[in-house]
């Protein structure tokens, strides 16, 4: 990927998702126990 497109794709993070992860993280939750509940949510909404 260029240079250009990630930063295009890094500026495009939604505020409310990174709040949401960092409160994930005070919570002592890891990257991947976040991962993985978001792939459950959406397998079971498919």
């Amino acid at each position: 990927m260029n240079v250009v497109k990630e930063k295009l794709n890094y500026e495009q993070l939604d505020v409310e998702w990174i709040e949401l992860i960092k409160e994930a993280k005070q919570l002592g939750l890891s990257f991947s126990e976040v991962q993985e509940f978001l792939h459950q949510q959406v397998a079971s909404h498919e």
